[in-house]
């Protein structure tokens, strides 16, 4: 399962291909103004949609910018010209249906043939060998995509999965893991002396860090991780989480003046051997051990500042004991064919009894259905990607943990930071797979491998392609993880409402909170979210 028969990716080239001229867009309409920024943007339908349906734009309609903090402040799609449109476009093709071509040796499928049984073994154990090294050869042809392992030379093991961690520490939560890691490697690169590192990093490592940020580090107005790996393994004699963390912060004084700086590090997490975990919902949340409320806020004795209990360094189980920076990689406005043939092409190895896990998820949230389930993630995927369409990322705050959200923005900012924007027009869902199914104390969580097409290039401010193809369709794939708390009676309810008040989504502001109902939205504790997207490539080396 996982693997996208067919879409090999294309041989490496010893010279590169001619650079293709490129063109602006006849009569180019002049620059949408932009608009104010206003203290406190909050996230709400719009017109042009119902609370259950988001409205669908024309790929190239010329229409006014969209109002900021709505979904799509858009007019529905036209009937008419939206068929007429999808006919000027090449069909997308079902990846299922592209033959599987491996190229054998004729005297191997005779003697295959000849053998029978055997013959048919043989033919699988080839078949899976060539796929294999047509994995391996497409990863070589990415600069980059090789490094970054997850290696420490202290390991006293091999690196393994947090599945083999759970197996010994039924606590251990994936979803919660990623969630601290990522809120500990934000605040090391904006601010070491938050109470978020005075609580999990060791001194040495935050006094130099501090050291760092006073010489020269900038002003740090924002800090995106954009993927975040990790493996378990023991060094010296202690559990060890190793999490390579890959992201950018932005310096400057205000969004009109920006400079974007990428990093990539290695955190080394270590705790006692025999430390059991504490509950998910506190290490996601960062809260208090003591009183269960996050994020941690520390008085000047380093005690809770909201029941004063001390919160010492470790209290949260993991302490970063090394972080080791690497040298970022190269970054690409749009991926390169390459880059696509790995994330279309590459195989992902999904749970043996996935489907029966998917199906059991009732035994766990009271009220899930599995078809309402696929009909809701693919809801959440078209949000995604009209959001991305209308270039409004924070859009998506009502439907996204922190870490998802961090992993759109990722795509964006960088981009529109040059005064560009990438645009992603007519997509096309092709075929879905499920990976995994897991369950811990506190959370549920699917990964559905996605598989669309689409056109996908970039536009400066007069809307003219600077890059990419804006009538080529291009594909691409990730996994898509969705997120919930288990326990909690689900319910399948509008999009465009919030789930706990039903009152309309423009009321969830930039914590994910409805400000009318005070509730956070955005954890899965009253609703499936998107837990995270990761490209192909990060989630097969986690």
């Amino acid at each position: 399962m996982g693997f996208a028969r067919g879409l090999e990716p294309p041989p490496p080239v010893d010279a590169e291909l001619p650079a293709k001229e490129v063109l602006p867009r006849k009569e180019a309409p002049p620059p949408k103004k932009k608009p104010e920024q206003e203290t406190e943007v909050v996230y709400k339908l719009g017109a042009g949609g119902t609370p259950d349906s988001l409205p669908n734009i024309k790929a190239n309609e010329e229409r006014a910018a969209p109002t900021p903090g709505t979904v799509a402040a858009l007019p529905p799609r036209d009937p008419n010209a939206a068929a007429a449109e999808a006919a000027s476009v090449e069909e997308a093709i079902d990846i299922d249906e592209l033959p599987d071509e491996v190229e054998l040796p004729t005297k191997t499928i005779a003697a295959s043939v000849m053998l029978g049984a055997a013959g048919l073994a043989l033919l699988l154990v080839v078949r899976k060998a060539r796929a294999g090294e047509r994995a391996e050869r497409t990863r070589a042809l990415v600069p980059g995509l090789g490094e970054g392992e997850l290696l420490h030379p202290s390991s006293e093991g091999p690196v393994e999965d947090v599945a083999t961690l759970a197996a010994r520490d039924p606590d251990v939560s994936r979803v919660a893991l990623r969630a601290f890691v990522r809120r500990i490697a934000a605040d090391l690169t904006s601010d070491p002396t938050s109470p978020t590192t005075r609580v999990t990093v060791a001194a040495p490592i935050r006094d130099e860090l501090v050291a760092a940020l006073g010489a020269g580090g900038g002003q740090v107005r924002d800090v995106v991780i954009e993927a975040t790996r990790l493996g378990v393994t023991r060094v010296g004699g202690s559990q060890a989480v190793l999490a390579h963390v890959r992201g950018y912060k932005q310096l400057g004084p205000d969004p009109e003046h920006t400079r974007i700086v990428r990093f990539r590090q290695t955190l080394t997490l270590t705790r006692p051997s025999a430390q059991r975990s504490v509950p998910p919902d506190v290490l996601a949340a960062f809260a208090c051990p003591a009183c269960k409320v996050g994020p941690v806020k520390l008085d000047d004795s380093g005690a809770c500042a909201r029941c004063a209990a001390p919160v010492p360094l470790g209290a949260l189980g993991w302490t970063v004991t090394e972080l080791r920076p690497m040298a970022p990689l190269p970054a690409r406005d749009l991926p390169s064919v390459d880059q696509r043939g790995v994330a279309v092409s590459m195989p992902l190895r999904a749970q043996p009894d996935v489907l029966e896990r998917f199906a059991r998820l009732s035994d766990v949230i009271p009220g899930f259905e599995p078809d309402l389930w696929r009909s809701l993630a693919m809801g959440l995927f078209q949000v995604v990607l009209e959001a991305w369409h209308v270039k409004e990322w924070r859009l998506l705050r009502p439907w996204c943990t922190d870490v998802a959200l961090d992993q759109v923005r990722a795509w964006h900012e960088p981009v529109n930071a040059d005064r560009r924007v990438r645009m992603v027009q007519g997509v096309r869902l092709q075929r879905s797979e499920m990976l995994r199914v897991e369950v811990d104390p506190t959370f549920a969580a699917v990964t559905l491998r996605l598989w669309w097409r689409a056109r996908e290039y970039i536009a400066d401010q007069d809307e003219a392609v600077v890059e990419g193809d804006a009538d080529q369709p291009v594909q691409w794939s990730a996994c898509w993880t969705f997120v919930r708390k288990i326990g909690r009676s689900d319910e399948y309810g509008q999009l465009g409402l919030c789930p706990k008040c039903y009152q309309v989504s423009d009321l969830v502001n930039r914590a994910g909170v409805c400000t009318s109902c005070k509730t956070l939205v955005t954890d899965g504790a009253v609703r499936w979210v998107i837990g995270s997207i990761d490209n192909v490539e990060d989630y097969g080396r986690r």
